[in-house]
């Protein structure tokens, strides 16, 4: 499964990012939005709308911030992907 995360420069987002890479379950990390990062590696971008449509995504799992969660869903929507949202703060 080629996880991408939402939040990935975040202390939950960096454990997952560390479990995908050591391929926990089958699971390998397809990459990750994050505007904070301060440099952008590879597979990590500053916002959805930078993702390219080569980026092989199974699902895509959120630990961001709760007013980030509907640009999310757009993109996930626009994708045809699933979601796991691990994010709080939602009324």
């Amino acid at each position: 499964m080629n996880i991408f995360i939402n939040g990935i420069a975040g202390h939950m987002g960096r454990e997952l990012a560390h479990l995908c890479e050591e391929g926990c379950r089958g699971a390998r990390l397809a990459g990750g939005v994050d505007p904070s990062c301060k440099e952008a590696e590879s597979a990590v971008f500053h916002r959805f709308s930078d993702v390219p449509p080569t980026v092989d995504i199974t699902c895509i799992v959120d630990f961001s911030h709760h007013t980030c969660v509907p640009e999310l869903l757009s993109f996930a929507r626009e994708r045809g992907l699933p979601v796991v949202i691990a994010t709080t703060g939602h009324t």
